[in-house]
């Protein structure tokens, strides 16, 4: 909201907070907040800004850690990768990894730098030493990843991996990565001459703003869609085009949203004399399944088919939880 204010200052330079607090479009922006609201958004404000102080403080890593550190010790790193295939498609540059075929260790008295010790093998052929340990490692899909080489250069590229699997990894980058006079094209599989690369997570390159922008959606007051009549009488939805409509639509969303999750407004349930049909007219092979469940799984089954909001399910580790929202998960795409 202060940024938003900003914006509609000539010299940015010079707003303060008193005249900030004078402001019209800050006063229309907050008047709707209540003690509550402020106190929901300053405590996750904080804990996106501690969350971002951290992942600002290991991106040093990168540089300060050889590849093989930061791999063993963090799990945030991943060392001597070769490219083993690339394509282009419409929009994106997607290279395929795999570790090199040479086996590498780290020497504690060579101060982390790598040896590399030649051994033949097929393409196709990977050896242990060659097996991405992904349960050593902290990378999912969709992490964002900065590209470097092992002989020291840094920010090649900047991309997403797309795939993940023991044997491979797939990178995509909206730019080609950098610096590739020296890249065998794949075929050439068992050519020692290959740039060897480390890929690393990038937690800085997260968008912190965005995770702002998130929270600060509970709060956007409604938007005034259209101008009230000259009698001062209720605008009538017929007369709003579907911009208005959808808008008028998002408002109360965002409103019921932040009744539920910041005033702990108890969600709403259908009444229980009320047949629920999904629940009544189950096929067969459904019916036999939510027999199988205990009295308990078929409460929380019959108060998620009910729910208008949300239904919160708790219980014990074992008490078949994970059970439950699979059958849920058939039953809703039954």
């Amino acid at each position: 909201i202060y940024h938003k204010v900003q914006c509609y200052n000539s010299n940015v330079h010079d707003v303060c907070d008193d005249n900030i607090t004078s402001n019209t479009i800050y006063a229309e922006s907050v008047s709707h907040m209540t003690e509550q609201h402020l106190q929901y958004l300053n405590q996750w404000l904080e804990l996106i800004d501690l969350e971002e102080t951290y992942c600002m403080g290991t991106r040093h890593e990168i540089w300060a850690m050889s590849s093989t550190q930061r791999e063993s010790k963090t799990g945030r790193c991943l060392a001597n990768m070769v490219i083993a295939e690339y394509e282009k498609n419409e929009f994106k540059h997607v290279y395929t990894f795999i570790k090199h075929p040479d086996y590498y260790d780290t020497d504690g008295d060579n101060n982390g730098c790598q040896k590399y010790s030649k051994r033949k093998q097929s393409p196709n052929h990977y050896n242990k030493k060659d097996i991405i340990k992904l349960w050593d490692l902290k990378f999912r899909v969709n992490d964002r990843i900065i590209i470097g080489t092992e002989d020291g250069k840094y920010g090649l590229s900047k991309g997403s991996i797309i795939e993940l699997s023991t044997k491979y990894v797939k990178y995509a980058s909206y730019k080609p990565i950098k610096d590739l006079s020296h890249f065998i094209m794949c075929g050439s599989q068992a050519n020692d001459d290959r740039i060897r690369y480390r890929l690393d997570i990038d937690d800085a390159a997260y968008s912190y703003s965005s995770l702002r922008a998130n929270v600060f959606y509970y709060f956007y007051a409604a938007a005034a869609v259209a101008p009230a009549s000259s009698s001062g009488a209720t605008i009538e939805l017929d007369l709003l085009d579907d911009a208005q409509r959808s808008q008028m639509e998002i408002d109360a969303i965002r409103q019921r949203k932040r009744e539920l999750l910041v005033d702990l407004m108890p969600p709403q349930f259908l009444m229980d004399s009320r047949e629920i049909s999904a629940v009544s007219s189950m096929p067969s092979h459904l019916q036999s399944a939510f027999d199988a469940l205990n009295i308990d799984q078929q409460n929380a089954v019959r108060h998620v088919m009910k729910c208008q909001d949300y239904t919160l399910i708790l219980g014990m580790p074992g008490t078949g939880k994970s059970a439950t929202i699979v059958f849920l998960l058939r039953l809703l795409c039954h």
